[in-house]
């Protein structure tokens, strides 16, 4: 799974991290604002008459009604972007990233107009008299290029599954687990079937559910939120303060958090603001073009979804988050490996008295470490032995979520407080990334201790054998034992690096086994490889912003108002990406393959519950980046069309 990440987190530099990317979407929604004159400005009054019915618009063929059309793909938007996106981006751009979200919503609000107006002019009548849009149709016939129609649909397909369906229900597994104790495969599961009955009664159905669970669970959230920002006024003014003072230079380290960048606030900013309101991405205007509105109509009511879904409920979530200071602060929490590594070292984040750093130093090294940028600081790579769930070696550094880790305990996979959960063995340490564990049980009948390869379950009571007599009988030095068992022994193939660490872990442990030996051999004693690591560090995502609704007055009822929230807002998120990924579906394959992608959408949904948060949202990244670029492109080539249709509603 690392390596995947890893794979991940390349691709990702090369395209939303990158600098280009940024621009082409920020650019692309300066240039019709400039363009179509400041649409989302003047056209604002008229979006807001139109939803609310003081407008009348001539009707079309349709499914749904414009409030209908604009509360389903604001379902699509509003989810776990607005609550675990934005602590997400707080996370790792620091304060400063809101303020590129806010940017991003302001110019993605006329890239929205645009390319909802488009795909809903283009929109087409299937077979079954459902009506069916998007940019795959205004690229066919707009453009006139048919491949690359088919392309943005199969990338649409993808980024249904990669970002509108594994965040969803992996925030949602991480927080009933964290906040109601519910286990992850159980959520997935229960929720997997309830999508599945849902979105087989097409947008229909979608549309009913989402007009009803928007805007009772957005008001709700909304006075949860309200009250922990009354409880913490006098943090407010400070918390924008926050968010504009370091824009342009980066976020400070402060707390636990160890500071970013000016790259990583930008970065962050705008990939949490595409993420959170979608403009650009071409998924909105699927929905918008079930709508009776006619298109430009329809067109100027979608101006309202990045304002409602960025300005509104993520200023209001990011608010909370700073405004309570959690973001700073380290809490026990279950790590995900891949934002652990291990470093070569000693390195303090103390502070003294008066609230300044004891070891400034070590801050900086360690900020610039984790912005990327040359440091002093190594990974380490080598061998660590655990006793009773702790490192004992004291030369090293354990980083999770850009925060020195406190009281790390590695757990087996059944965790528990008690000491017979803590692991006590052997970690082999390649680059700062745990590479392997090894396990080992004591035989009292053949007197030998059997190895076991965790990933091959090879079990070799021979070489056990030998191990025992080399430590317990002849007191071998160290090297003299790495001889004898790279000439003698071997677990796999020519492998003598794995045999001599496990050598390593039990002459560690020599006196003590010695001690034993008559009276408690028949104790085992094991190490597994799947090792779960608990400690103290800062957290990300959903559950940052569970903790921010925690830390007052609302105590533990503000998690579990988050945990309810994030429930209805992402599970509606994940239904209506469901419905862009079928008509993506049905535009290549027809109408056949429909059921079979409804299908394996559920079955992604239930496994994304337990797959690492981090992997998930970088896959979110990298298929939400690929599938708005050609859209963008084709959104700028059909300018000239668009610019008659605004000025012709301009006109009226």
């Amino acid at each position: 799974m690392e390596k995947f990440n890893d794979f991940l987190v390349f691709l990702d530099a090369n395209l939303s991290g990158s600098w280009w990317f940024p621009a082409l979407l920020i650019g692309t929604g300066i240039f019709f604002t400039i363009y179509l004159g400041l649409p989302q400005f003047r056209y604002f009054k008229s979006a807001l008459k139109i939803v609310s019915g003081k407008t009348k618009s001539s009707d079309s063929e349709g499914e749904t009604t414009g409030f209908q059309a604009l509360t389903t793909a604001m379902s699509g938007a509003v989810g776990t972007g607005n609550i675990g996106g934005v602590a997400l981006a707080i996370w790792t751009g620091g304060p400063a990233a809101i303020f590129w979200m806010w940017i991003t919503a302001i110019f993605g609000m006329t890239t929205k107009f645009v390319e909802v107006t488009l795909g809903h002019k283009y929109r087409t009548k299937l077979s079954d008299g459902s009506i069916s849009g998007g940019p795959m149709y205004y690229i066919e016939q707009g453009l006139n290029m048919k491949w690359v129609a088919i392309l943005f649909a199969f990338l649409m397909m993808i980024t249904a599954i990669g970002s509108g369906n594994m965040p969803q229900i992996n925030n949602i597994a991480l927080v009933m687990n964290t906040e109601f104790s519910v286990p992850k495969l159980f959520t997935g599961l229960f929720l997997g079937g309830l999508l599945w009955i849902i979105i087989i009664g097409g947008i229909k159905r979608i549309a009913s559910v989402a007009s009803k669970i928007i805007p009772i669970m957005g008001l709700i959230y909304f006075g949860g939120a309200l009250i922990i920002l009354i409880e913490n006024y006098q943090n407010v003014i400070p918390s924008f303060q926050a968010i504009f003072a370091q824009v342009f230079t980066g976020s400070a380290a402060v707390g636990g958090f160890l500071g970013a960048s000016f790259a990583m606030s930008l970065k962050y900013g705008v990939a949490r603001g595409l993420y959170s309101n979608e403009a650009g991405q071409g998924s909105s205007p699927i929905a918008h073009a079930s709508s009776k509105n006619k298109s430009i109509d329809q067109g100027v009511v979608s101006i309202l979804e990045p304002f409602i879904d960025t300005i509104v409920v993520c200023s209001v979530t990011a608010l909370v988050i700073l405004s309570s200071g959690v973001w700073t602060q380290k809490f026990d929490t279950q790590f995900s490996k891949t934002d652990m590594v291990v470093l070569d070292g000693i390195y303090s984040d103390d502070k003294n008295d008066d609230g300044n750093y004891v070891f400034p130093e070590d801050i900086n090294e360690l900020t610039n470490y984790v912005q990327g940028i040359e440091s002093n600081i190594r990974n380490y790579s080598g061998t660590l032995n655990v006793k009773e769930g702790k490192i004992v070696e004291k030369n090293i550094t354990i980083i999770h979520l850009r925060s020195i880790a406190e009281d790390v305990v590695f757990h087996t996979p059944e965790t528990s407080d008690d000491d017979e959960t803590k692991l006590s063995g052997h970690l082999i340490i390649k680059n700062g990334k745990v590479d392997k564990a090894i396990s080992y049980t004591y035989d009292s009948k053949n007197k030998s201790f059997r190895t076991l390869d965790p990933q091959s379950g090879v079990k070799d009571a021979e070489s056990g054998k030998i191990m025992y007599e080399l430590i317990l009988n002849n007191g071998l030095l160290l090297d003299q034992l790495i001889k004898e068992v790279e000439s003698k022994i071997s677990l796999e193939e020519n492998n003598p690096e794995r045999d001599a660490s496990i050598l390593r872990m039990l002459l560690a442990e020599k006196d003590e086994l010695l001690e034993k030996r008559e009276t408690n051999l028949d104790k085992e004693k094991s190490f597994i490889f799947n090792e779960i690591v608990e400690g103290r560090s800062l957290v990300s995502s959903a559950e940052l912003t569970a903790k921010a609704f925690s830390n007052g007055i609302m105590g533990e009822y503000g998690g579990k108002l988050v945990a309810i929230a994030l429930l209805l807002f992402a599970f509606s998120t994940a239904i209506t990406w469901c419905y862009y990924g079928d008509r993506s579906t049905a535009y290549i394959f027809g109408e056949k393959g429909v059921v079979w992608y409804r299908n394996f959408y559920v079955l992604c949904f239930i496994l994304a519950a337990v797959i690492d948060t981090t992997v998930v949202w970088n896959i979110a990244y990298v298929v939400v980046a690929l599938v708005s670029i050609p859209n963008l492109i084709a959104m700028f080539v059909l300018r000239k069309e668009m610019k008659l249709l605004s000025d012709d509603f301009k006109v009226k």
